[in-house]
């Protein structure tokens, strides 16, 4: 992962955004031929990413598409995805704070970091990875 230089007092960064499809290749396909966007078939076939290329000529996500039936994804829909660090102590502190937590820390199937979800004030998920 770059190192991104952020203000935040939790040291989450969000890595972009995950939408569920139910037709992983009719999606790709959608968003690539239809919108014009730059989409990249993962070497797996599970996902299919968007990213802007940075002036240094490094490249970041802004969303990937998944299956909505593939193991380890948290929740149909759309969801905000955030890198942390001390996945378990940021849970801890945002339950402690009042934060809804919808799914504790888990290594999910198919997945290969721990993963936990938190609901926003509208119910919206964000699911937290980290170590």
């Amino acid at each position: 992962m770059r190192d991104i230089h952020h203000r935040n007092t939790r040291n989450i960064v969000p890595l972009g955004i995950r939408i569920a499809v139910s037709d992983l290749e009719q999606s790709h396909r959608w968003y690539k031929e239809v919108l014009g966007l730059h989409m990249e078939m993962a070497d797996d076939g599970q996902s299919s990413v968007h990213e802007i290329e940075l002036p240094d000529g490094a490249k970041e996500p802004v969303f990937w598409l998944v299956p909505e039936t593939m193991p380890g994804t948290p929740d149909p829909g759309v969801s905000l995805v955030c890198h942390v660090g001390q996945l378990g102590k940021i849970v801890t502190d945002l339950r402690d704070a009042g934060v809804t937590i919808d799914s504790e820390p888990t290594l999910r199937p198919g997945t290969a970091v721990p993963s936990a979800i938190i609901l926003d004030p509208d119910g919206h998920r964000i699911v937290l990875i980290g170590d």
